[in-house]
């Protein structure tokens, strides 16, 4: 896969027979840009159809076609990272954190970032840890994080 490839959202079940689908952002405004890809980074032009709670109902590329879309079903979309906006000072893509090492406050190496989550009450990272080979889920907020440095791909974390 493209390392320039930045996940916005994904696609969630058929919504109606005339081939509209669900829509899960990760994103601010998934709309904002012109098309999203898929990993294959084939073109999906989405048209917003209305907005519910945590979804939207969307079209993509004029499609008609329940089946399409429920083929569909699942399909995490992408844009490209020169399609994003700058970032603010510590400001950070999720993208970005994976496979950043991970130290504690006394520089031990205790595993490196392999996933971030969002489970709606703030961001969480997933260290595979050195001593184990485990993968454990920490609060990712500043209450815990003591340094990002993005150029040397270290995270030093305050609790461990």
């Amino acid at each position: 896969m493209n390392k320039d490839l930045i996940l916005i959202a994904k696609f969630g079940k058929p919504h109606g027979i005339k081939g509209n689908i669900k829509l899960y952002s990760f994103s601010d405004d998934p709309f904002k840009y012109p098309f999203l890809v898929d990993k294959d980074e084939n073109k999906f032009f989405i048209k917003l159809l209305s907005q519910k709670e945590n979804f939207y109902i969307i079209n993509f590329n004029d499609n008609n076609s329940r089946d399409l879309a429920e083929e569909l079903g699942g399909l995490e979309l992408f844009t490209y990272r020169s399609m994003l906006p700058n970032l603010g000072e510590d400001e950070f893509y999720h993208n970005d954190l994976i496979g950043m090492e991970v130290f504690d406050d006394n520089r031990n190496h205790k595993g490196n970032v392999v996933a971030v989550y969002n489970f709606g009450a703030g961001d969480i990272i997933e260290i595979m840890l050195v001593n184990t080979q485990t993968p454990a889920m920490f609060p990712f907020n500043p209450d815990f994080i003591a340094n990002i440095d993005i150029n040397q791909k270290k995270i030093i974390y305050k609790f461990f």
